[in-house]
């Protein structure tokens, strides 16, 4: 699982071009999060800045599936496909 959250922390840090050594502190809580980080951050996952400053936040279903949706939009039929893929994927492990 370590691997895969690796994988996705990069797609990240190239997404909102920022270094994957920098997101590793963010994670490990060596840095802040600046503003401007944040905002590319809420952007990019499509979410609220109040969803990444709340440690539990309830998320019906139908926001789930608005999300993924919003996530999908503009990618073409192959990014799709990967994204597909990358969801079963995790769903896998946590089965496991």
């Amino acid at each position: 699982m370590y691997s895969f959250l690796t994988f996705i922390s990069s797609i990240l840090a190239e997404d909102i071009d920022i270094s994957t050594s920098y997101v590793g502190q963010i994670e490990r809580g060596e840095r802040d999060l600046a503003l401007g980080i944040r905002v590319k951050v809420v952007n990019r996952l499509v979410v609220t800045i109040d969803y990444l400053l709340t440690d539990s936040v309830k998320v019906e279903d139908e926001q789930l599936m608005k999300q993924l949706l919003m996530f999908m939009d503009g990618r073409t039929g192959k990014e799709k496909e990967r994204a597909l893929n990358l969801v079963k994927l995790v769903f896998r492990y946590l089965n496991d």
